[in-house]
Order: structure tokens, then C-alpha cells, then sequence
């Protein structure tokens, strides 16, 4: 009998796997965006490489925060290998973030 592939669909998502005390979940991601949380960052992130975009996520309670003082949600540009780039917007309201990459999005050239 041959061994069987291991069933990635049954593994947690990639920010739970890094940040197993990540709580609660991170909102529902815009379209596009994709979980490229790594446990060596401060928080999970997602990003869309078509918008060349980043989303950020940080703990809900301040106090497990890298800096307590910072907003929860940031967006920021990324490059093509996915390089940081310029902030557009950090906020504690996601609706804002979402208006945000609905902003970028409309301002994106499509191919």
C-alpha cells in the first residue's frame, strides 16, 4: 500500500498556523487577496498581487500589538516580489480599509 499525500484542504489557514493565538479571526478578505501570513512577522497579512496591494492584521486587543498605539488594519503597496512600499491607509475601522482597496482597485489599470 502506497502512503498517501497528506490533505492540505484539512489544514488550518496560514494565518492560524503562524499566529495559532490569533484571536478573533481576521475579517473576510476583499477579493483577490491572499493569505501570506509567515510566523516570523508581527501579524498576518494578505496580499493581491494583481492590485499590487497588502492588507495587515493586527491582534484586536491593543495590548498584543507590536505597538499597542498602531491602527489594527493597514494597507500598503507591495512590488512585484512582494517588497513593502508606500502605507495608504492604517485604521481600527475596516469598512475604511475596504473603501481604501475599493479606491486603489478603481484607480488600477486593467489588463
Amino acid at each position: 500500500m502506497q502512503p498517501q499525500a497528506p490533505d492540505r484542504s484539512a489544514q488550518p489557514p496560514r494565518w492560524l498556523r503562524s499566529f495559532p493565538d490569533f484571536s478573533p479571526p481576521p475579517p473576510a478578505m476583499p477579493p483577490g487577496f491572499n493569505d501570506t501570513s509567515w510566523r516570523d512577522e508581527a501579524m498576518p497579512s494578505f496580499v493581491n498581487p494583481e492590485l499590487g496591494l497588502r492588507i495587515w492584521v493586527d491582534y484586536a486587543d491593543p495590548a498584543l500589538r507590536e505597538d499597542p498605539g498602531a491602527p489594527r488594519f493597514s494597507l500598503a503597496r507591495v512590488d512585484w516580489d512582494g517588497e513593502a512600499g508606500d502605507d495608504i491607509v492604517a485604521t481600527d475601522d475596516w469598512d475604511a480599509l475596504v473603501d481604501a482597496v475599493e479606491a486603489e482597485s478603481a484607480l488600477s489599470p486593467r489588463p
